[in-house]
């Protein structure tokens, strides 16, 4: 049994996401992205709309321990990072970190780890550079830890202008932003960019930017 991993799998985005992958028949391990209390209470909200889909199991950090799922996740997927509080956006950050390293150390089959990045709309729209901590983080790790690791790709979707992750909205299962997370882990082997001016958009061909593992430092600042 092979899992897929959704870091944030109960955020807006991370339902709809979700949803999307069970319906083609993957098992899902979702792990909470919630930094606060509001943030918890919607999690368990939308767990209502997917908790009995037997595709889907809600974990936890302990359950990467197991080694039924630790050998069998092939795809991670990073949601629901960056937060509008700098506390928040701190726990966000220590939580990533501190999973992203367990995966890349860990797991025997992961092939492919995508995160979704919301980034400032008021920078330059073209501008392709890492420039969020948590980019530069993923980036400085697949760099470690590529040439140890099972890891073939590695992507970084950037938008532009995030859609706000309010109660009555939510990702459809078959916008551009889930069509581009589902077709990533079909990509070619290496550290990909792509910019999404918004979710609602498809990334520009002219705007996906794919090295070797071995030239990701050209990314970093």
């Amino acid at each position: 049994m092979t899992y897929t991993l959704v870091y944030g799998g109960l955020s807006s985005l991370g339902l709809a996401l979700c949803g999307h992958l069970t319906s083609k028949g993957q098992n899902v391990l979702s792990l909470s992205s919630a930094c606060n209390d509001k943030e918890r209470e919607q999690e368990e909200e939308r767990e209502l709309f997917i908790g009995r889909n037997a595709l889907f199991q809600k974990g936890s950090m302990e359950d990467l321990c197991n080694d039924e799922i630790r050998t069998n996740i092939q795809q991670a997927y990073f949601l629901d990072l960056n937060k509008d509080n700098h506390n928040e956006r701190d726990l966000s950050y220590q939580k990533f970190e501190k999973l992203l390293e367990r995966l890349l150390n860990q797991m025997d089959h992961l092939t492919s780890i995508i995160m979704v990045s919301e980034n400032d709309s008021s920078r330059k729209e073209n501008e392709m550079v890492l420039e969020t901590s948590f980019e530069t983080l993923f980036a400085k790790q697949i760099d470690e830890y590529a040439s140890k690791s099972s890891i073939e790709r590695a992507v970084v979707i950037k938008i532009s202008e995030p859609q706000k992750d309010e109660p009555n909205h939510h990702q459809q299962e078959g916008s551009p932003l889930i069509e581009t997370l589902e077709s990533s882990i079909q990509m070619q082997k290496g550290f990909h960019i792509l910019q999404m001016s918004d979710s609602s958009r498809k990334p520009d061909q002219d705007k996906i930017l794919t090295y070797p593992f071995n030239e990701i430092k050209s990314f970093l600042k």
